[in-house]
């Protein structure tokens, strides 16, 4: 709880996502809110083709893979795009799976795209 001024409560909540990151289904760090960095174009993720940029890593660091983003619509390309610091990884025996709470607060919507 969280004090107010006139000495009530507030309840918080804290919400996580668990959430399964591919991305040849268009979810990078399993986000299919992500949209086109071009902001004169703002196209969603099934818009776009998301690949492994550089280096790819497996097992327990496959998180540290970079992203290369480009999008159908305008054609802005984005390459070694890293995890954002939000997104954490799940246990081993979860390839795949990430975490980050939720909902994304203004500065989370913007790194992956969001401008509205």
């Amino acid at each position: 709880f969280q004090p107010f001024k006139n000495d009530t409560r507030k309840r918080v909540v804290d919400t996580r996502v668990l959430a399964y990151s591919n991305f040849k289904d268009a979810r990078p760090w399993g986000l299919d809110i992500y949209r086109c960095s071009n902001k004169r174009c703002g196209a969603h993720a099934h818009d776009m083709i998301f690949h492994a940029d550089g280096k790819q890593f497996y097992g327990k660091k496959w998180l540290k893979t970079q992203m290369k983003t480009t999008c159908m619509k305008c054609g802005v390309v984005n390459k070694k795009i890293n995890t954002p610091s939000w997104v954490y990884l799940c246990d081993a025996e979860n390839l795949g799976r990430v975490w980050y709470r939720w909902p994304l607060n203004l500065i989370q919507q913007t790194d992956i795209g969001i401008t509205h």
